[in-house]
């Protein structure tokens, strides 16, 4: 079943995930670290982290804005930089805060339930940064998911968009450009 406001795909065509215009190949940023970022290059990536702050369950997040990915780390951040090759991997792709993207993030958030594991990626907006604490007031019976809807929805947010790496493939499709890191 496809939930409106979703796009599930196995990309073909261009190899790269591209700009909306398709000019040119998108950077995606990691904000991280600097202890951590170390340990990524040395270890490689782990897909396996939640520390239940996450949107899409676990996995490893980019977003193709860097300011964004610098504000996430405030004390000795670090910048990992990539691209991704793209053909052929299932990719959820949410257009905006969508009701589906609202039921995604209630379900991760309050339940820890990961409803995209059968996906590679996920893009889609960040919720709201207040997130964790209505997750937490649904819990207590304090909050009806109807009001962590509302909460969680700003439309200011639809350019924050996160992409997150999913499963090993999508991670081995990463390409470091080493001139756009911090």
């Amino acid at each position: 079943m496809q939930l409106e406001g979703t796009t599930a795909a196995v990309v073909s065509g261009g190899a790269f995930w591209y700009n909306e215009d398709m000019e040119k190949k998108h950077i995606l940023y990691h904000g991280t670290t600097k202890a951590a970022k170390a340990s990524i290059l040395k270890n490689g990536i782990q897909l396996d982290v939640n520390n239940g702050n996450q949107d899409f369950g676990p996995g490893f997040y980019l977003t193709p804005n860097k300011g964004l990915a610098k504000a996430r780390r405030k004390i000795n951040p670090a910048i990992l930089a990539y691209t991704i090759d793209t053909t052929g991997l299932r990719i959820k792709f949410y257009h905006g805060m969508t009701d589906a993207w609202k039921e995604e993030i209630f379900e991760q958030r309050v339940y820890g339930n990961d409803v995209s594991t059968n996906f590679d990626c996920v893009i889609g907006p960040m919720a709201d940064g207040a997130v964790r604490q209505f997750a937490s007031a649904v819990r207590r019976g304090k909050v009806s998911k109807e009001q962590f809807f509302d909460e969680i929805y700003n439309p200011n947010w639809n350019s924050r968009i996160q992409f997150v790496i999913k499963s090993r493939e999508a991670a081995n499709r990463l390409i470091r450009e080493l001139g756009e890191e911090q």
